[in-house]
């Protein structure tokens, strides 16, 4: 059986090239929270831009990710359009032991932050 230790060392020595590390940004506010996630406003430390950080909930799952996060990355990859939301790049944390997310990482997707949502805006 592997001590913990011996876990997080294989854990550290994993390579995402196409997924960096959330901890670029620094989160600013938290925006809202929905089914599907929670949304920070949060910076860019070296560029100072201000993005949205959706938190991919995957309290729920089991093992894999989520259908509905795939789905909808999928779609936003695929969409170029002024009245949609641009997805910038998907970041995730280290995994970490604790209660939750048993060695996970957790994901978020990085959108251009916008001042006013659809449902404020009909409002």
């Amino acid at each position: 059986m592997m001590v913990n230790r011996d876990r997080m060392a294989i854990y550290d020595d994993l390579q995402f090239p196409y997924c960096d590390d959330v901890s670029k940004y620094e989160k600013l506010d938290k925006i809202g929270q929905g089914t599907f996630g929670e949304v920070f406003k949060a910076r860019h430390k070296k560029t100072k831009k201000v993005v949205a950080l959706k938190k991919v909930l995957m309290e729920n799952e089991k093992e894999g990710f989520p259908i509905t996060a795939l789905r909808e990355i999928k779609i936003l990859q695929q969409l170029k359009h002024d009245n949609i939301v641009k997805l910038n790049e998907i970041c995730r944390t280290k995994p970490a032991s604790n209660a939750y997310n048993r060695w996970r990482s957790t994901f978020y997707l990085v959108f251009d932050f916008c001042e006013h949502d659809l449902a404020g805006l009909l409002r």
